[in-house]
């Protein structure tokens, strides 16, 4: 339920010192077994009280004398329920079988695409794939990563901020009035102030915005679909006129280059509706919990503050859900001090996915 590769389960398993059946390090085929035979611990039909027999037939091999396995058709199978045997319900048994076919087809479906995949596109693939690799991996730092780490800008000349000393911030500009900034005097009290006024209504002035985008993407997939369509009538009508077993070499050809034409649609296709999920407007529940989610962060940073401490796990958290921090100076309303202004410009997509349910 928890959503653990078979190599993570085994991992867990070593790490406990919990020797598999036969008293041997756990690895992923003792857990999945063979898809045609059924067997592995997870495909153990007897789990949910149902015995099998006649899964396969033994004959010497006429030369070697050695026996060999030979195994018969599902249909030709012996069940016998026991329920007294079963440790789960059917239920939960066969979803855990759907899980594992889900996994199964996904896997298949990923060789089928590295196969229609441009060289650009698998290299920007496994650039991702090594980002990910290197996340996961432990590092100390010996600075911390403040919120404000490559996100400043300057509101009045639209400048990336540099850094001086120890946590002081400068426009490149020399003229500029946001120059030899300090973190904590001077730009943390209003960052977070500008954080704290997250809301709902920053939500819908964002679906508002997005509202051409997603227009653009439902034309895109649109028009994937129909082509997509296209290819799998162009199959069909082949396939009705040849017959399946009346293929030529070249009828053969065709049909494989189609299908992988078919695998780069749909793969279009997947793409698009994920970037068309993440736009797609929230309902009043979900916009709350994100809210709630994202103030709860913000309230961590906060308080750390005010304690004169420092967590660096909500800071990265709350960075990654941050574009820039846009930085102006300005009189107050009754132009008797000088002042900070803050105006975030937030990073949507990340908050969406790592905030939306």
């Amino acid at each position: 339920d928890e959503g653990m590769t078979l190599q993570n389960i085994c991992d867990t398993l070593n790490l406990k010192g919990i020797p598999s059946s036969k008293g041997r390090k756990w690895i992923p085929t003792t857990l999945i077994g063979h898809l045609a035979r059924k067997t592995g611990i997870l495909r153990q039909s007897l789990y949910k009280g149902v015995v099998t027999f006649n899964r396969a037939a033994y004959r010497k091999h006429p030369y070697t004398g050695n026996r060999t396995t030979f195994l018969r058709p599902e249909k030709d199978w012996l069940t016998i329920p026991i329920p007294e045997l079963a440790l789960f319900t059917d239920g939960y048994f066969d979803g855990v079988q759907k899980k594992i076919e889900n996994r199964s087809n996904l896997r298949k479906q990923r060789i089928s695409l590295n196969e229609v995949l441009t060289k650009d596109e698998k290299a920007a693939h496994e650039a991702r794939m090594e980002k990910r690799r290197r996340q996961k991996q432990a590092k100390v730092r010996k600075l911390p990563t403040y919120i404000v780490s490559g996100r400043l800008i300057c509101a009045d000349h639209n400048e990336p901020m540099q850094t001086g000393r120890a946590k002081l911030y400068n426009c490149p500009n020399r003229k500029c009035q946001n120059r030899n900034l300090r973190l904590e005097r001077d730009l943390l009290p209003p960052l977070l102030a500008d954080l704290h006024r997250f809301d709902g209504a920053s939500l819908n002035d964002f679906f508002t915005t997005s509202k051409i985008e997603r227009q653009r993407l439902q034309s895109k997939k649109d028009e994937w679909g129909q082509k997509l369509e296209t290819g799998r009538k162009e199959i069909q009508n082949i396939l009705d006129l040849f017959g399946k077993d009346r293929k030529t070499s070249d009828t053969k050809s065709w049909l494989e280059d189609r299908a992988l034409k078919i695998i780069r649609f749909q793969f279009e296709i997947d793409k698009l509706s994920k970037e068309l999920i993440l736009l797609t407007p929230t309902t009043k529940v979900e916009k709350e919990s994100i809210v709630m989610a994202f103030q709860r962060a913000v309230k961590t940073i906060t308080s750390a503050y005010h304690n004169n401490t420092f967590d660096q796990l909500s800071t990265s958290t709350v960075r990654a859900w941050v574009k820039n921090f846009h930085i102006s100076s300005e009189w107050n309303e009754d132009k008797t001090k000088w002042g900070i202004r803050v105006e975030t410009q937030y990073n949507w997509v990340q908050i969406l996915k790592s905030l939306r349910s």
